[in-house]
């Protein structure tokens, strides 16, 4: 497993990536609402991590728990510019399947 920094500081670079991908003119409120989400997981993220390595979390139960915290990523920001939501909805899936790839390695 990869320590914790590691793995937040790949989130946040997969995050800024899917930024440009999806909110290319709202990139730094897409940015932004990423990294507040990703802060305020770290914890879990930290917990669910050391619950993989150590095989007592499956990857579905992983899944479930960071798409749990979907309501986290606050997106508001980008709705009020005129985001559409099917681009919103391809950058927060994008952060979340990013998070469970670097939490399972």
């Amino acid at each position: 497993m990869s320590n914790i920094s590691e793995i937040m500081n790949g989130i946040k670079a997969d995050a800024l990536a899917l930024a440009k991908t999806h909110c290319d003119e709202f990139i730094q409120e897409a940015n932004a609402a990423a990294t507040a989400f990703i802060d305020t997981s770290k914890e879990d993220f930290a917990q669910w991590a050391l619950l993989v390595s150590a095989g007592h979390l499956k990857q579905k139960e992983l899944e479930s728990l960071v798409r749990g915290k979907r309501d986290l990523v606050i997106m508001k920001a980008l709705k009020a510019k005129g985001l559409a939501q099917i681009r919103i909805d391809s950058f927060v899936n994008g952060i979340i399947d990013s998070t469970i790839k670097r939490i399972t390695g």
